[in-house]
């Protein structure tokens, strides 16, 4: 560790480390050791962060020299924690004065990511503790990419790999049923227990019947079994779901196909299974009797997805558990926003349409701040996990890949009011 003896003007503490695990996590750690004599915007930089470096080849995508790594710590205790994202507003918005300094099209993708035209430049990563209701010390990372791409073409063939896996093994497990049932959601899941547990992957090359004139490459582990496992149970009792609600006889059909699977894996994971039941048994419930407690409802999802996530139970599993009940939440939510429109027309059953609002303004602002503070906590269970390898795919989905809906679903909105505003023009010149 060095004091960076530049620039001479610099008014607070600076820390200038060659490489550390996370910058973010060794300021934590300097603020719980020395308490208050950790000065407000004492900053600790990095050449290079090892906590996101890979084994057996793999590699953190913010290679040594060629990124700005920093955090800082704030003592915001006038601010209550119902108002977080006003910190994010801030240090988004300085970072975007300082580099519109240097170029132009610079804009801000809330909560955390600052873009160049189209290409992701700055990550953003707040860390809140609370004091009471109030916010008693709030750290911020960031990392802003100067001679590097977001993610390495590798990274996304890796993640590609881990991908057919999961279909290969559910081809293996069930048939070409169980690849039809196939989701992306669960590689997800793959990645995250290949790198918390680091797990040897058997690689295996294939042809796609949908891609068949290059070969495919697939990563298959223990956590592959587990994901194509999990995946069933999944689909099984959605489609379970949708014959209750639509009366299909083809997904009725499809559910007697998938019994004798199901009971294989009830008998393998019965923990996960159980809660998977409850929780459709619960979430029929909240729907029947019209539940308006948002937390609530969404806690379910949230209650479900922990117990998926949880593999081993060992000393991971409640920080897992954190994990996925908070991604669960951000899930759910993320739905209910996305289907609010069309279930308010259609009178369907949604949480959100029940909330009090002035405008939809203020209801935008509120389902953003839900959603930020879900993925902060989510993000925040994460970086206490020891992960090192794929770390870079990780921390690219969830601070960066979970937002696509939302800024698909902000487009949309943009551009169905462009055409309200144009109908409006022509119909006064008429």
């Amino acid at each position: 560790m060095s004091m960076k003896p530049y620039p001479e003007t610099f008014p607070y503490p600076l820390i200038a480390l060659d490489e550390t695990d996370s910058t973010n996590r060794y300021i934590s750690q300097l603020c719980n050791e020395l308490q208050e004599s950790v000065a407000k915007l004492t900053t600790v930089t990095a050449e290079f962060q090892t906590a996101g470096k890979g084994q057996r080849g793999n590699t953190w995508e913010a290679e040594r020299g060629k990124n700005l790594l920093f955090s800082f710590v704030l003592y915001p205790t006038f601010l209550e924690a119902r108002r977080q994202f006003i910190l994010s507003q801030i240090v988004s918005l300085s970072i975007k004065e300082e580099l519109d300094r240097w170029s132009d099209e610079i804009t801000i993708k809330w909560p955390n990511d600052i873009y160049w035209r189209d290409k992701k430049i700055c990550g953003i990563l707040i860390e809140n503790d609370l004091s009471g209701h109030f916010i008693g010390r709030c750290i911020s990372g960031v990392g802003i990419n100067i001679n590097q791409k977001e993610l390495s073409e590798e990274s996304k063939k890796i993640y590609q790999a881990y991908y057919c896996g999961l279909c290969q093994k559910l081809k293996t497990n069930c048939g070409t049923k169980g690849q039809m049932l196939l989701s992306y959601d669960l590689t997800f899941l793959i990645v995250l227990l290949t790198g918390l547990y680091e797990l040897e992957n058997t690689e295996t090359e294939f042809t796609c019947p949908l891609h068949p004139t290059k070969k495919r490459t697939a990563y298959i582990n223990e956590a592959t079994e587990y994901a194509a496992d999990m995946n069933l149970i999944l689909a099984y009792q959605n489609l379970l779901d949708d014959w209750k609600d639509e009366k299909s006889y083809t997904k009725k059909a499809f559910v007697k196909i998938l019994d004798k699977d199901y009971t294989r894996i009830v008998s393998k994971y019965p923990r996960q299974v159980r809660a998977l039941e409850e929780f459709m048994r619960k979430t029929a419930e909240a729907e029947k009797n019209k539940e308006t407690n948002l937390d609530l409802v969404a806690g379910l999802t949230g209650e479900m997805l922990g117990e998926i996530m949880c593999w081993r139970e060992d000393e991971w599993q409640e920080e897992m558990r954190t994990l996925g009940f908070y991604m669960g939440k951000f899930i759910y939510l993320m739905d209910a926003y996305e289907d609010y429109e069309a279930d308010q027309k259609k009178n369907c059953y949604n949480p959100l349409v029940y909330m009090e609002k002035e405008n939809d303004q203020e209801f935008d602002t509120f389902c953003k701040l839900l959603l930020t503070s879900m993925m902060s906590e989510c993000a925040k269970s994460f970086e206490r996990l020891p992960i090192l390898l794929h770390a870079d795919i990780l921390r690219n989905i969830l601070y960066s890949g979970v937002w696509s809906r939302y800024e698909y679903l902000q487009l949309r909105k943009k551009k169905l009011e462009e055409k309200k505003t144009k109908r409006k023009k022509e119909d006064r010149k008429k």
